[in-house]
């Protein structure tokens, strides 16, 4: 199989096959709503990590990272659509800010173990023990996405290190 070509049939199934979110601009626009039950709105970006979180002034990825992401989030959200996903889109910032800090383009078919242990510290430096578990389940179901599908077929595999918080009541 070809990574490239399997990225490049991934990437036109999401865009031009599936719907969700084709009401808000689908892949022209870097920024999706989901609106959970209760009414409330849980918001998509498809951008850089920054410290403080604005879902209306961002950096968005660069391509071609930005249509894998987009093919990404659509694809699981057409599945079943989660109000947790903005661990899912952490997780592609985290790889992105990764990619980013060993010089290499802003490509997913660059990921590889290198990229995904810098992806495992940027986790560890940036956020909670809770958010470290939720992000890094995240990051696992991103490589083994990616090893299914042939993308990166010889991506190692990386197993969420981070320990479940317990629940303690105040």
């Amino acid at each position: 199989d070809d990574p490239e070509q399997n990225l490049a049939e991934f990437v036109t199934y999401c865009r031009d096959t599936l719907a969700l979110y084709e009401d808000q601009g689908g892949f022209s626009v870097n920024l999706w709503l989901y609106k959970d039950a209760n009414g409330r709105s849980h918001a998509m970006r498809f951008a850089q990590y920054s410290e403080k979180t604005d879902p209306y002034n961002f950096t968005p990825f660069l391509e071609p990272y930005l249509s894998f992401a987009k093919a990404y989030v659509r694809f699981h959200q057409e599945q079943q659509q989660k109000t947790s996903i903005g661990n899912k889109t952490s997780a592609l910032a985290t790889v992105y800010d990764a990619l980013e800090h060993l010089e290499r383009s802003p490509d997913i078919l660059d990921v590889d173990g290198a990229v995904i242990g810098k992806s495992a510290e940027l986790i560890r430096e940036r956020n909670s023990a809770a958010r470290c578990y939720q992000i890094g389940n995240e990051l696992e179901l991103l490589c083994n996405f990616l090893r299914q599908k042939v993308i990166c077929p010889s991506l190692p595999i990386w197993n969420n290190p981070y320990p479940r918080q317990r629940y303690r009541a105040q």
